[in-house]
């Protein structure tokens, strides 16, 4: 996946729930590759899978930011700050789910939510950089990665 080969990715994670079907983890990786690829309605019923079945699973703050991302960017602000909020309430959440209140927060016009979620992005993660940012995001296809990273910047992300 990080390597944009989408294919391949989902074939090994679709060959792995044959092996095994109650892997949650495998559900998740499943809707990211499939957001990763522009893919996004197909991904959310995969994150709802993987949230059902592992309600308590130490990983489900990704799985909420996830979905939250997905929904974004299908452009439903409401449901996508539903789960990036759950997600960011995780004791054991990292920045991502800050990162993506951040953005979200410029495109609903609160900078102030905006910069209070780049400030706990930057205790979590010091060195995170708009640059850092592309970089992990290099190989994701979906149609709104320049418009979350361009809101990270005007959320006072550091370049």
């Amino acid at each position: 996946m990080m390597r944009g080969e989408f294919d391949g990715a989902i074939a090994e994670i679709e060959r792995a729930l044959e092996l095994n079907p109650n892997l949650s983890l495998a559900w998740y990786a499943l809707g990211f590759v499939l957001y990763f690829a522009d893919r996004s309605a197909e991904a959310i019923p995969h994150f709802d899978r993987a949230m059902r079945m592992s309600p308590n699973d130490p990983a489900l703050w990704a799985m909420e930011n996830a979905k939250g991302m997905a929904c974004w960017q299908l452009e439903q602000p409401k449901e996508a700050l539903v789960w990036q909020l759950k997600a960011s309430r995780h004791p054991n959440c990292d920045f991502s789910p800050h990162a993506s209140l951040a953005s979200l927060f410029i495109e609903l016009d609160r900078p102030k939510e905006a910069r209070a979620a780049i400030d706990i992005v930057l205790e979590k993660r010091p060195d995170m950089t708009v640059t850092a940012v592309q970089a992990m995001f290099r190989a994701a296809r979906y149609s709104r990665k320049e418009e979350f990273i361009e809101n990270l910047r005007k959320a006072g992300l550091p370049e």
